[in-house]
């Protein structure tokens, strides 16, 4: 009987759960679409950008194509300020003017029409449209021992006294910039607490950590942020997005010989709410997950966390 009223406890906690997912849907995430505000439109432009940018990959071109993408992209550019102009700004205007210039496009009067109008933006450096890399250079990074680097990774609680230097977490950092995320639009966000007494005030509002939590020296808030997501469709893609770079942050510390451990953000809106009050997260940042780090001691006690077999977790759909 009290099993019973336990998991009915739950099913009613979920409601309020849900709730709070979307008062946060309704305040945060990009459904009103105002172009004027540029934390929306650096996400809204390259959702719109890219699209030129996967058209113009294609081995077979369609003549007109994407067109009608090309004049919404003109529209945004037309919201811009050009005295301020954000980094998506002028990769949009560079991207837009490379598709309207592109052999396929190039004679048509349409897309000249275009090009004459987009508004003059300080150029970027950044490599934008397509680019052209041969095999060779597609698997430069190619490991010698895949199973060697995956295998080697666990989770690891307790580290050693010797600090994870900035410069390697933000090189890290720097290496998970390559995950993909939906229309390329890159909403994560990373909190790099340095505060002692911050980072154990984070450690206590999250619950997986007993027993470790107090010798823990290096942590990150991984969040994402909702304002690129404008259908209801979309409600749950930053979670899929910033799962994709959490783990990339993992692999890439792990490259560089920094161990982690993932601290679960399964938590209540109080605690949500508290965490965000404790270390100023924005309110369009969703929480997904704490991550501890630091250097490994020589000789290290992990758990051994044996996979299940790979027949039991695949289906081959036939």
């Amino acid at each position: 009987m009290l099993a019973r009223i336990k998991s009915i406890g739950r099913c009613v906690l979920s409601l309020y759960g849900f709730m709070y997912d979307w008062i946060r849907y309704v305040n945060n995430n990009g459904w009103k679409k105002n172009l004027h505000d540029k934390s929306f439109r650096n996400y809204y432009i390259v959702k719109v950008y890219h699209t030129l940018e996967k058209s113009m990959s294609y081995k077979e071109k369609r003549k007109g194509a994407a067109y009608s993408n090309a004049l919404l992209l003109l529209d945004i550019l037309n919201h811009v300020d050009k005295s301020n102009p954000g980094f998506h700004d002028k990769i949009a205007a560079e991207v837009l003017r490379n598709f309207c210039q592109s052999e396929v496009n190039r004679d048509d009067k349409r897309f000249n029409e275009i090009e004459q109008k987009i508004p003059p933006l300080s150029p970027s450096s950044i490599t934008s449209g397509t680019k052209i890399i041969n095999k060779e250079d597609f698997f430069r990074g190619k490991l010698n021992s895949p199973e060697d680097f995956f295998n080697s990774r666990y989770s690891l609680r307790e580290y050693s006294e010797e600090p994870v230097p900035q410069e390697v977490i933000l090189r890290a950092l720097s290496l998970a910039q390559k995950t993909p995320s939906s229309c390329n639009m890159q909403g994560w966000h990373t909190y790099i607490i340095s505060n002692p007494e911050k980072l154990q005030k984070a450690l206590e509002l999250q619950s997986g950590n007993r027993g470790f939590g107090h010798k823990v020296r290096g942590l990150l808030i991984l969040t994402f942020d909702q304002t690129p997501f404008i259908s209801s469709s979309e409600r749950y893609q930053h979670w899929i997005d910033g799962g994709l770079h959490s783990m990339s942050i993992v692999y890439a510390l792990h490259s560089l010989g920094v161990a982690s451990c993932c601290l679960n953000w399964s938590e209540d809106p109080k605690r949500d709410i508290l965490l965000r009050k404790e270390l100023n997260i924005k309110n369009q940042h969703s929480i997904l997950m704490m991550l501890s780090f630091g250097y490994p001691e020589n000789i290290n006690n992990v758990c051994a966390s044996p996979r299940r077999p790979i027949n039991e977790s695949i289906t081959v759909v036939k």
